[in-house]
């Protein structure tokens, strides 16, 4: 019933870059596996198998969790802390989730990745709790494997009739920005945190499409985090919405009261012709609002050139 359906654009071979195609088959393989890996941890939040976290997070992991009432900031390290975590969260009847606006950045045996997965908790009763964690994870290779380093995560929370059970366990601040008291402070900081702050130089791993699609993640991160740098950055100078300039002072002006905002994205369609290319994408909450992207490629760069919204009936 509350099944949600994760879909993913076809990955095509020829993977663009300066590097010889054994070396960067390999340096895709390491891609493929850090996401094979991160949603095997996300697995276990539904599965509750904390045994398999020893082949996803490092011993001594730095932990973040701002659903943690007993710390401001979050803390709870190690292994032990995560798993903690996962143990911690309510049981409900059922538990699904999807793996939205995923990016991952590697230079070397470095990784930084981050992703909105969008929940949902349900009793057979019809209740139910719909929440977005946004993870911020740092990855490290040793002995051949990927494992997180440091992980951080924030939660935001949507009203419904489970909110309460929820709320017993977990931490949750209002969601417009105040400081009074002993304020729990987001976990992430996007200007430290993020794949383009920690890894600005990374290996060109991504097929085309994965390019077109990352612009769009990269703009709307840059819309939840106020990192308006990132929106300009991926708003082509013919912008056709608006003038740019005014586009950003206004949008900025309206999102920057706000603690956090998540705009949580699956990828339905990606359709490259030359240096142009049209994306499908749908938000899983809320269920089915629509947007279709126009891009734009100039400098070989991918850039947003219209944005059009829309909702299925």
């Amino acid at each position: 019933m509350y099944a949600v359906q994760i879909k993913e654009i076809k990955r095509r071979e020829n993977i663009s870059g300066f590097f010889h195609p054994p070396i960067r088959r390999k340096m895709r393989k390491d891609y493929d596996v850090i996401k094979q890996t991160f949603k095997a941890f996300i697995d276990t939040w539904k599965s509750r198998k904390t045994d398999e976290l020893n082949e996803i997070v490092k011993p001594n992991v730095h932990a973040y969790f701002s659903a943690v009432k007993e710390a401001t900031d979050g803390g709870q390290h190690s292994s032990f802390g995560v798993k903690d975590f996962i143990l911690d969260i309510p049981k409900t009847d059922e538990f699904e989730y999807a793996i939205c606006n995923y990016v991952c950045r590697i230079k070397g045996k470095d990784a930084q990745q981050v992703s909105e997965v969008a929940c949902t908790a349900a009793n057979h009763d019809g209740q139910y709790f719909k929440f977005i964690a946004v993870i911020c994870n740092s990855w490290v290779k040793e002995n051949d494997k990927w494992l997180i380093s440091e992980m951080r995560v924030d939660i935001k929370h949507f009203e419904s009739p489970l909110l309460e059970q929820f709320a017993e366990t977990w931490h949750f601040e209002e969601p417009l920005a105040v400081l009074s008291g002993l304020v729990h402070l987001p976990c992430i900081f996007s200007e430290i945190d993020s794949p383009y702050a920690k890894i600005p130089v990374a290996e060109d791993l991504l097929t085309e499409e994965e390019k077109v699609e990352e612009c769009f993640i990269k703009f709307n991160y840059g819309i939840d985090w106020i990192m308006y740098r990132y929106v300009k950055e991926t708003l082509a100078d013919d912008f056709k919405n608006d003038d740019k300039r005014h586009f950003i002072a206004y949008t900025k002006f309206a999102n920057q009261r706000y603690r956090y905002t998540c705009h949580p994205y699956i990828t339905k369609l990606i359709e490259i012709n030359g240096n142009n290319a049209v994306g499908m994408f749908e938000t899983v909450i809320p269920e089915n609002a629509e947007m279709q992207v126009e891009f734009i490629k100039e400098k070989d760069k991918w850039q947003i050139l219209s944005i059009e919204s829309g909702q299925e009936g």
